[in-house]
């Protein structure tokens, strides 16, 4: 388990203590229980979904974004914060490109938990495998695109697209 998948699960079980919720994790709650505030601001540069300023414990996050992507991103931000990122703004390039990453992979594991997805997924094993993503990503309240992603990050993307079982 990486990184930041350990530390997202880690502070996911330190808040809910279980690993079966099928609902959309309350991220009031995880910035509370880090020690961050979550605000929604209108960026100048609309390509820009979130920022932290680590100092003033506050995490922004772009107000004209899907709910969603307003999820990831604070939930990415928060990865940031928690990972222990130096700086107040990233970017994905250059010498940050590891840390977005680890954002990335900390905000997948924190919304979409590798045991609630596993569990979800063979819940609705009657549902169709495109059907099925539509479904667990509005209950879970993320993109198709971040479910997607999580899938494969978790072993289960070749499983899923077929529509077997996924017990990885």
């Amino acid at each position: 388990m990486e990184w930041p998948e350990f530390a997202a699960t880690s502070l996911w079980r330190g808040i809910w203590r279980e690993d079966w919720r099928f609902e959309p994790v309350d991220l009031v709650t995880v910035a509370d229980y880090v020690g961050v505030e979550i605000l929604t601001w209108h960026p100048e540069e609309e390509k820009l979904n979130g920022a932290l300023i680590r100092n003033a414990g506050t995490v922004f996050v772009n107000a004209s974004l899907t709910r969603p992507r307003m999820r990831f991103a604070a939930a990415h931000e928060i990865g940031h914060y928690v990972l222990g990122h130096e700086g107040d703004l990233f970017c994905p390039y250059g010498r940050y490109a590891v840390q977005e990453r680890e954002a990335n992979l900390f905000a997948a594991a924190l919304l979409i938990p590798a045991a609630v997805i596993k569990l979800f997924w063979l819940k609705l094993s009657n549902i169709a495998p495109a059907v099925r993503v539509a479904v667990v990503a509005e209950r879970l309240a993320v993109s198709r695109q971040a479910l997607s992603y999580r899938l494969e990050t978790v072993g289960m993307a070749g499983r899923a697209a077929r529509g077997w079982p996924c017990l990885a």
